[in-house]
């Protein structure tokens, strides 16, 4: 089962790269068709449920792996904030 967009998986199964940019989840990737969903789903399919590491998130979005580190501990920071976190989640459900 596939949680990939209709749009991705258009384009997953014409082998062409995403030309959507201003999609949230467009990044310049072309191996993995510019859509950040289709590089964790590649991912997931060695059985694996651990998604990617800092450094394949670093070299997707073509940044500095310290920067995604950076971008990660931000996240979680603001993650602790117990309100910030009821507000994501309300935000996610309105999303899906």
């Amino acid at each position: 089962m596939s949680c990939l967009p209709e749009c991705a998986k258009k384009c997953k199964e014409q082998f062409v790269a995403c030309p959507n940019t201003d999609c949230r989840m467009w990044i310049d990737y072309e191996e993995e068709n510019n859509c950040c969903l289709v590089s964790i789903e590649e991912k997931g399919k060695d059985g694996s449920d651990k998604g990617l590491t800092l450094h394949e998130c670093a070299e997707r979005l073509d940044i500095n792996y310290l920067k995604v580190r950076q971008i990660e501990i931000n996240a979680l920071r603001k993650l602790s904030n117990k309100k910030e976190t009821q507000d994501l989640l309300e935000d996610l459900k309105d999303e899906f």
